[in-house]
């Protein structure tokens, strides 16, 4: 049960079975009022991809992989980016290669010449139905072509050159992708930066290519309009992920989600809207996390929860979209839920309805 992961909740519980012990029904009677409380919040307290919890003693919604500074009264939700203080992304003087490449010149690539990286001692759960399933979805947003990674060479350089070749925009980075919000923590680990192994770029670049749509999505159209997305949390190798708090489950640590930042919850929520329709129009293996102004997004996750469908698609919402001003906007009807807690993205059953 996901309310059990909530303290206020093992609270409650703890109270109301030493008041049936003691056989005092008002109390009872008024421990049940208060539970049913306790309960609407803490539906919000989940999910294994979650590290967004109430900090104690405050009122601020925190996320382990952010610093304080990052928030202010969660109680307005006007969360917002400090210029001042902007994501550390490590200098790697890095040179986006398409601005110099025909790529008309380049050949196209075979599917399955992907396949030799499924069920490797870097990427044991990979499978070839998610590269096929990644190669989809990179056609569907007009990516350039899923190309072999292992052609090209395995640095932070040689990232930049393959997203860059698929067709990423160059509002997002290989430097971006890969710093650690904390240095310090990835240090202990061995790490200067979060460089996954090869055979997990083809899910970065597809990822990567749902944030340039998004980034179009909320600038009406203009992928390079001012309006910005930050991007964090790519790959968190398990020394790195148990460090920072990360679940000991999570897609993060094969790399299969990033986390998305917006500057309104506005654009969250037309991001938000955009999933929406992409899943509705042909269904695909996503996982979307949502909060104020942040989406987590995640494609391909080898997961099965009993709770969602059975092709691995899911969502969440973290604690900081119950206090946000905007949860969706017209027209996005997805996010459903059953009287039983079962989810799913989207559905025509009639048992399900608004889950946000």
């Amino acid at each position: 049960m996901e309310s059990l992961a909530c303290p206020e909740f093992r609270i409650y519980l703890g109270y109301t079975l030493s008041m049936m012990t003691k056989k005092k029904s008002n109390s009872i009677f008024s421990s049940f009022l208060l539970g049913s409380l306790i309960m609407s919040s803490c539906s919000l307290y989940e999910h294994d991809n979650s590290t967004e919890q109430l900090k104690a003693g405050s009122h601020k919604i925190v996320d382990r992989e952010r610093p304080d500074s990052y928030y202010v009264n969660s109680h307005s939700c006007k969360v917002t980016h400090d210029s001042s203080v902007p994501k550390k992304v490590v200098n790697l003087n890095l040179t986006h290669k398409h601005r110099n490449i025909d790529f008309e010149k380049r050949s196209p690539s075979s599917v399955k010449s992907l396949y030799k990286m499924a069920k490797t001692a870097a990427c044991p759960d990979l499978t070839t139905g998610e590269i096929d399933d990644l190669k989809t979805l990179v056609d569907r947003l007009d990516g350039r072509d899923l190309y072999d990674p292992t052609n090209y060479e395995d640095s932070a350089q040689g990232l930049q050159n393959y997203i860059d070749d698929v067709g990423v925009i160059d509002k997002f980075s290989a430097a971006e992708m890969i710093s650690p919000n904390h240095p310090g923590h990835a240090q202990t680990c061995g790490f200067k930066t979060l460089l996954p192994p090869q055979c997990r770029w083809a899910a970065g670049a597809a990822q990567g290519l749902v944030a340039s749509k998004l980034r179009e999505v909320i600038n009406d159209g203009d992928p390079y309009g001012a309006k910005k997305i930050t991007l964090r949390n790519w790959y968190r190798p398990r020394c790195y992920n148990s460090k920072v708090g990360g679940a000991s489950a999570s897609d993060h640590i094969q790399a299969r989600g990033f986390d998305l930042d917006f500057e309104t919850p506005d654009d969250r929520a037309k991001a938000q809207k955009y999933l929406c329709q992409m899943y509705k129009k042909k269904k695909f293996n996503l996982q979307v996390g949502i909060g104020c102004q942040t989406l987590h997004v995640g494609i391909g996750s080898p997961k099965r929860l009993s709770a969602y469908g059975p092709d691995g698609s899911r969502f969440w919402t973290y604690g900081s979209l119950q206090r946000c001003s905007l949860k969706r906007v017209s027209g996005d009807d997805c996010w459903l839920v059953n009287r039983n807690g079962h989810k799913r993205i989207h559905t025509d059953a009639k048992s399900y309805s608004g889950g946000l």
